[in-house]
């Protein structure tokens, strides 16, 4: 309804709110994917310091997995650790997926993220939140699951699908994608070709945002975005893979084998 109304009104009445003060610069950059990079700090002095997540934390041979300077990062599920390539998997009777690797990335994750809050030489004041999040329900149920097996002391963890997320933020968010089919070309790629499900899913992050997915699935991927100006003109880019683009250039590519080896 509000995008018929809007696409109905004269360009004289419409204004376009581009300051944002949720998210650090970086994070901004991705959101930006789907507003023509019209967003815009709304406190250029103040904002990236003020949305500092402050973990630095290497894995065992040294690499700094994440780092308190960068925002934003891409984990590739594409392979586990042993260079083998993982799929998404369904249940009987269930449409919905999940990827196991993904899971075993995600908690890999967290821990990291725990580490890095523990070694803090000041404490922060405030238990830094972090949720998780994914667009499949079967991928979440089991996310919850294995993650209520564990105990965190420096980190809040909540797993969500996507869709139940919306409308929140905090300041850390892992979005586990799951997708990644045995037959691409043949696979129905319509539900991870959403704009809407895919602006929420990377928009809701503050501080830090961590992205799981299989990168040679979704970097080919076309997604349609509706023009800011006018909802009912569209048009297609390569969503997932501009998002690499700017994970590369201002954040952290990394592998299963970076984690889990």
């Amino acid at each position: 309804m509000f995008k018929k109304i809007i696409s109905k009104c004269d360009d004289s009445v419409k204004e376009i709110l581009i300051n944002q003060y949720r998210s650090h610069e970086d994070i901004m950059r991705i959101v930006n994917v789907f507003y023509e990079n019209q967003l815009q700090l709304g406190d250029e002095i103040n904002q990236n310091n003020e949305k500092q997540h402050y973990v630095t934390v290497e894995n065992d041979k040294g690499l700094k997995i994440f780092d308190s300077e960068k925002a934003i990062y891409w984990i590739d599920s594409t392979k586990d650790e042993n260079q083998n390539f993982v799929y998404e998997q369904g249940e009987s009777g269930s449409t919905s997926l999940f990827n196991w690797l993904e899971i075993n990335l995600t908690i890999k994750a967290l821990q990291l993220i725990e580490l890095g809050y523990n070694n803090l030489t000041t404490k922060l004041e405030k238990q830094p939140k972090v949720a998780v999040i994914s667009f499949y329900g079967l991928h979440v149920k089991k996310l919850r699951k294995t993650i209520s097996n564990l105990k965190f002391k420096n980190i809040k963890v909540e797993v969500s699908t996507v869709d139940d997320y919306q409308g929140r933020e905090t300041e850390i968010v892992i979005v586990n994608i799951v997708r990644h089919p045995q037959r691409q070309l043949n696979a129905n790629k319509e539900f991870i070709k959403k704009y809407e499900r895919l602006n929420v899913a990377f928009s809701r992050a503050k501080n830090m945002l961590i992205i799981i997915g299989a990168v040679n699935f979704f970097a080919n991927i076309d997604v349609e975005i509706p023009t800011v100006i006018n909802p009912n003109v569209t048009t297609t880019i390569k969503a997932y893979y501009e998002i690499l683009r700017i994970i590369n250039n201002y954040g952290l590519i990394w592998y299963a084998k970076d984690l889990l080896s």
